[in-house]
């Protein structure tokens, strides 16, 4: 798996639909970002907290899975290095995640469970880890990647294991007849027990390795 790198504009994503609440959310997003109400997709809670609701116009098929009972919308969710009551959080500065309102560390404080101190793995690897040591002989990866390396699948046990949905990657910049092709040769001939690795070295080792000249 790859976990997104990517975020969501939950204050346009659903929104208050009592007039006193959507006036005051309207003032705050401006015009520009501000969603117009007649617009918006309404939504009937199963327990009403007083509140209405409805979600962004291009979101009709959160409104469908809600209302068949399959969707539910969780409020004020992030990361946290300590339990804060607002009052804490305002008094309190060193009891906040760091960098808190910056995506990439909030993207990586997700990606780890750990928003404390600097990542040394994501919690996808570590499950991966704790996977690997009751069946440690497994000839399939635990952690795949097809998107590149990422925070999420890196673990203390488990390297990720990262390909191409456009197949194996081919190679250039004058390694054909070099000792680089040599080096290379002799990595892909290695005994692979895993059987994605040993099929995606048997993949690269057959292609043609273009001079570039």
């Amino acid at each position: 798996m790859h976990f997104p790198r990517r975020g969501n504009d939950s204050n346009n994503l659903i929104i208050p639909t009592i007039a006193a609440e959507y006036n005051n959310y309207a003032a705050i997003r401006t015009p520009v970002l501000a969603i117009p109400s007649g617009s918006l997709l309404p939504i009937s809670p199963l327990n009403s907290d007083g509140h209405g609701y409805g979600f962004h116009p291009c979101c009709s098929q959160l409104q469908t899975l809600f209302g068949a009972g399959k969707l539910a919308v969780l409020f004020n969710t992030g990361t946290l290095a300590y339990p804060l009551t607002k009052a804490q959080y305002n008094s309190t500065p060193s009891k906040r995640p760091p960098q808190l309102f910056s995506h990439a560390d909030q993207v990586t404080q997700w990606q780890t469970s750990i928003p404390d101190q600097p990542p040394v793995s994501g919690w996808g690897g570590r499950c991966a880890d704790l996977l690997n040591a009751s069946n440690p002989s497994t000839a399939i990866s635990l952690s795949v990647s097809l998107a590149g390396a990422n925070t999420f699948e890196v673990g203390n046990v488990v390297s990720e294991y990262a390909v191409s949905t456009s197949g194996a990657i081919q190679l250039g910049n004058n390694i054909t007849g070099t000792p680089r092709l040599t080096a290379l040769t002799n990595v892909l001939g290695l005994p692979y027990p895993n059987m994605q690795a040993k099929a995606y070295a048997d993949t690269a080792s057959t292609l043609s390795l273009p001079v570039r000249r």
